[in-house]
């Protein structure tokens, strides 16, 4: 009789703990694994609130990740949007700068052509003056 009594308080432990503990602990990691893996939405069945582990608090600091993950994604298109503002207007300046230094290289080129232009003008003068008349 005292074994049989032994076998049921053993067979209602493991069963109590079972329920309690076990089950509570392996949705748990499972959830954990789903949010390791990316899943910011997933949440521990109230099942928990039994254990010595609450879903509330899990999922509490599931909500904070998520809080954190978007404000960190709102944050990044903020960047690439300023990013991308900044790279039209380096764009915008380059495509003057390629201007200013177009019409930097036609007004030297001028500059040149009446350079040699008026000295052949002085010496064709000088050769006048030069000539016997």
């Amino acid at each position: 009789m005292s074994v049989i009594a032994t076998l049921l308080i053993m067979l209602g432990t493991y069963l109590l703990f079972r329920q309690l503990v076990y089950q509570p602990v392996d949705r748990l990691l499972a959830a954990m694994s789903r949010a390791k893996a990316g899943d910011l939405e997933t949440h521990v069945p109230q099942i928990l609130r039994r254990a010595w582990i609450t879903d509330q608090e899990f999922n509490s600091m599931i909500s904070q990740v998520r809080g954190i993950t978007r404000e960190r994604e709102a944050q990044q298109s903020m960047l690439r949007e300023k990013v991308s503002e900044a790279t039209i207007e380096l764009e915008q300046r380059n495509q003057q700068l390629r201007e200013t230094n177009l019409e930097l290289w036609r007004t030297t080129r001028r500059m040149n052509e009446l350079g040699r232009l008026r000295r052949r003008q002085t010496a064709a003068h000088f050769a006048m003056k030069l000539e016997p008349h």
